[in-house]
């Protein structure tokens, strides 16, 4: 049998894969490969009174330095509730500066979660359901008649309301209404 040129029957040997051209993805990195901004100490200030810095034996495999370590560490910030554990380096120094970078970044997300919520909360109290009791005039054209809800108002010439002569309009043709509260 011959396949690809060669008298084996394997056929021919396979290419070298391009592996090198594709570099593996960093887990930090966004999916547009960038990385999230860092977040400095001045953006987020964390009281040193409000942690509760626990630390442990890591986890996982690494030979018995593992079980003898305290390397691992575990931070809680407890206004916010948020709790944060590394164990990625032999060193507890480093943990807990990687645990603080960490704390810190979700600490300013949790703000700007919050800042989010309240603008979106006020935002909505300024818009209104547009209910029937919302209402601010009602122009009926069959009745030429034009109704202002919130001075209680009704004039019964709306071709000149509409024309903007209100002064005319409310000098002939003013009936009270009544408002139902």
């Amino acid at each position: 049998m011959r396949f690809g040129g060669c008298d084996s029957s394997q056929g021919s040997p396979r290419p070298a894969r391009a592996d090198h051209r594709n570099p593996r993805k960093d887990p930090h990195e966004r999916g547009d490969g960038r990385r999230p901004p860092e977040v400095e100490e001045l953006d987020v200030q964390i009281n040193p009174d409000d942690l509760v810095v626990d630390t442990m034996r890591a986890g996982g495999p690494g030979g018995q330095k593992v079980n003898k370590t305290e390397s691992a560490v575990r931070i809680t910030h407890t206004p916010s509730g948020i709790v944060v554990k590394c164990q990625d380096n032999k060193s507890q120094h480093r943990n807990r500066a990687t645990a603080l970078r960490i704390l810190r970044a979700r600490l300013a997300e949790h703000e700007e979660r919050e800042r989010d919520r309240k603008r979106a909360a006020e935002r909505k109290s300024q818009i209104g359901s547009g209910d029937r009791n919302e209402r601010i005039r009602t122009y009926n054209f069959p009745q030429s008649r034009v109704t202002d809800h919130r001075i209680g108002l009704t004039l019964y010439n709306l071709p000149d309301v509409m024309q903007g002569s209100w002064e005319r309009s409310s000098t002939r043709s003013r009936r009270p209404t009544s408002r139902i509260a």
